[in-house]
């Protein structure tokens, strides 16, 4: 999308001071994406409100709620799906350059990757009843990301399949980042792995 080198232009939907010009219509915008322009939220609520009544339109959000959720079970079922969602969520957090975060916030980041991918290679170890992750049931670590990072403990520990579950949603938030076993429990769970089982570094540290 072109960008305008003048300030004489208005966006055409909201009036307010446009900073693009669009390819085909070659109508100045106020932002890159018309979706995020006030204006046309305005436009297409009034659209909506022209054409749908409420409960009408309340039975649509509903299908549309229910068809989505069924579709995101099936995906969830998709290892390969799974996998490519947590690198696109690892790749939305490494936008932001390592110089601009905190130190908790590189620690929390190499947590989650570290999570990510003992959920992906371990899946059946972390979730042996294969409970549906989501709505219900939430992954949780027992020994809680905060606590990881004032006691100093390596990401990697915390990431590992053996200081995950899977809880019902309301524990987990009733939980919020209390510990559900000690630092003893946390290193002695991980020692008692047989070493042949033991995710390599390569495997869970991205």
């Amino acid at each position: 999308m072109p960008k305008l080198t003048t300030t004489d232009y208005k966006c055409f939907l909201c009036g307010n001071q446009a900073f693009y010009i669009s390819f085909n219509s070659k109508q100045p915008r106020c932002v890159e994406k018309i979706t995020r322009c006030p204006g046309h939220s305005k436009k297409a609520q009034k659209s909506r409100d022209a054409n749908w009544t409420i409960d009408e339109r309340n039975k649509h959000m509903k299908v549309m709620s229910l068809n989505g959720n069924d579709k995101l079970k099936e995906l969830h079922k998709d290892s390969e799906w799974r996998k490519q969602k947590g690198n696109n969520i690892s790749k939305s957090k490494s936008i932001i350059p390592e110089e601009n975060l905190s130190l908790w916030k590189l620690y929390e980041n190499k947590v989650d990757r570290i999570t990510r991918d003992s959920w992906i290679y371990f899946h059946s170890i972390i979730n042996p009843n294969n409970l549906q992750r989501g709505k219900e049931y939430e992954l949780d670590h027992k020994f809680s990301k905060q606590a990881g990072f004032i006691n100093n403990i390596p990401p990697e520990i915390i990431g590992h399949y053996s200081n995950l579950e899977l809880v019902p949603r309301y524990q987990n938030r009733k939980k919020h980042n209390k510990c559900s076993i000690t630092i003893d429990m946390l290193y002695s769970g991980i020692n008692s792995i047989i070493p042949s089982d033991s995710p390599s570094s390569d495997t869970i540290i991205s």
